[in-house]
């Protein structure tokens, strides 16, 4: 079985209505769906939105179904000029941005007292992932950065260490706590993120528009990795 996450219920929306014989697990706030989906026993969940949530739900995930692979999908702002709205980032690794102990000695995004500081995407699921051809939009490997706060404005001060110091490529809330769920349970995980905006700020009736069609890439993809593990 697979664990396919999104952040939002909105970001999975697409593959919950493509998922064949779905059963429903309630637990606390969160609905968990298992079925299957492109010819593979899958589980689908919503974390909620933010680190605790997404880890949390993650592990609760892998204490009752063990999943043989994570894969993590969803929204993501973008910190690099050349990315565009609907493309792909595929995160060769991923970061806690807002793991600030500097003033310690200890690098941005390092967890003290571990070695845990860039966690890396499975190389295999990787693979798999970049042989996708998308409808439209471009595929870019690069860093995924996380942190509980929403970047929306380029003048915010962590905008520059997010791009520059911590050489991210996209920015969102949720990745790296489930990567480092993923990580400590041995379990292979990957994150995809699809574009919607340049971390700058999105209206909202624009946003209902890019998140329909980052929920029909995220199913593409998803079906497309499902297929070749």
């Amino acid at each position: 079985m697979v664990a396919v996450l999104g952040a939002m219920k909105s970001e999975i929306k697409e593959m919950l209505s493509h998922i064949e014989t779905p059963e429903t697990h309630e637990w606390r706030e969160r609905t968990f769906v298992t079925g299957n989906l492109a010819g593979r026993a899958v589980v689908l969940a919503g974390t909620g939105v933010g680190k605790v949530m997404a880890a949390v739900t993650a592990q609760r995930i892998i204490d009752l179904f063990s999943p043989s692979h994570v894969v993590f999908t969803g929204i993501a702002g973008a910190l690099k000029p050349d990315l565009q709205v609907g493309d792909i980032v595929l995160a060769r690794d991923c970061v806690q941005w807002d793991m600030d102990v500097t003033y310690f000695g200890f690098k941005r995004g390092k967890i003290p007292f571990t070695s845990y500081r860039f966690i890396p995407g499975d190389p295999l699921l990787l693979e798999r992932a970049a042989s996708f051809k998308p409808d439209a939009g471009r595929i870019h490997t690069g860093r995924v950065v996380t942190g509980d706060r929403f970047i929306s404005d380029a003048a915010r001060p962590e905008y520059a260490f997010l791009s520059k110091e911590l050489a991210g490529t996209a920015v969102e809330m949720e990745g790296a706590s489930v990567a480092l769920t993923a990580h400590i349970n041995g379990i292979p995980c990957l994150i995809t993120r699809i574009i919607s905006d340049a971390a700058d700020g999105i209206h909202p009736l624009k946003f209902r528009k890019i998140l329909k069609n980052a929920s029909r890439t995220s199913f593409q993809l998803v079906s497309h990795i499902l297929a070749g593990i």
